[in-house]
């Protein structure tokens, strides 16, 4: 069983972000699986690794995307991006310090502020930028 199913509600109609949405929830879940399997900590590094490396690369194309199609609410979006990135840095720096073990806290704060940060920052860009013929 994973742990975030990819829902229609996530779908955003573009396919950059979409993609790469599925990307980050993948990265989750291989955390979850390994969780699973009593090897969290051992795929802790490595998963943060990840998502700090494609986080990075998701960040940049979207921000890029939204400037290119000047949104008028873009400080937001790299505000909540920087926070995200922060808060990422923050748990990987406590789980390399022994201050942390792998818990559904590390997976719970990563699904619910993914769901939530598509679902209530992304969607607003969607019709805005659908209504420029992006997809």
């Amino acid at each position: 069983m994973v742990f975030i199913e990819w829902r229609e509600e996530l779908n955003t109609n573009i396919a950059l972000i979409d993609s790469q949405h599925k990307k980050l929830i993948g990265i989750i879940n291989t955390l979850h699986e390994a969780m699973n399997h009593g090897k969290g900590g051992q795929a802790l590094d490595a998963v943060f690794a990840e998502l700090e490396s494609y986080t990075a690369v998701h960040f940049t194309d979207e921000e890029k995307l939204l400037a290119a199609h000047q949104y008028p609410e873009l400080d937001a979006q790299k505000t909540q991006h920087h926070d995200f990135i922060e808060q990422l840095a923050r748990h990987r720096k406590n789980f390399e310090n022994g201050q942390m073990l792998v818990s559904l806290d590390v997976l719970n704060f990563l699904r619910d502020w993914l769901i939530k940060h598509i679902k209530y920052l992304d969607m607003k860009y969607v019709p805005f930028l659908t209504s420029k013929g992006v997809h």
